[in-house]
């Protein structure tokens, strides 16, 4: 096994999608701008000589989208073709093999939102930011006893047995 990657920068106008593109993504391309937007294009498309993409359909119509006219790429003809469908896979599939430490997770996102950094830079939902932070604040805090006259207001959060309501 040899290292051998060197990042080219390519016209964004080169670049051709896989016609199976395997992940269904079109509702995460704002998601994607923002993230660009906020750390730049940071990880390169993976790329045939002729253009075709092996990875990186998201990044590259997020790309497109913000009118971004170059784009880095590593270029990946020292794999047969079998090993270019393979690695579609694989590097699709892969991110779902670790699973979170959430004790971690929650203490990250304390932290991020304790500087005032946009969370939703994180990758993670609302939903389960405010899980994360629920969790975190749960154990840390005991619950107050309920008033006797309950009053609310935008922003609290009621708690009905195991659900959450905001």
């Amino acid at each position: 096994m040899t290292i051998d990657l060197k990042v080219e920068t390519w016209p964004t106008s080169r670049f051709v999608p896989y016609g199976r593109n395997l992940r269904r993504n079109g509702h995460a391309v704002e998601r994607m701008i923002a993230s660009i937007r906020a750390y730049g294009f940071a990880i390169p498309i993976q790329s045939r000589g002729n253009g075709e993409i092996v990875d990186g359909h998201l990044r590259f119509m997020a790309a497109r989208k913000l009118g971004l006219e170059e784009l880095p790429t590593i270029v990946c003809d020292t794999w047969s073709e079998p090993q270019v469908r393979a690695f579609r896979l694989l590097v699709n599939r892969s991110a779902n093999w670790a699973t979170w430490d959430t004790d971690l997770v929650a203490l990250e996102i304390q932290e991020l939102k304790a500087v005032d950094f946009d969370l939703d830079l994180t990758g993670f939902d609302p939903i389960e930011i405010d899980h994360f932070l629920l969790d975190q604040e749960d154990s840390e805090e005991e619950i107050p006893p309920v008033p006797p006259e309950a009053v609310t207001q935008v922003g609290d959060l009621w708690r009905c047995a195991e659900n959450r309501i905001l």
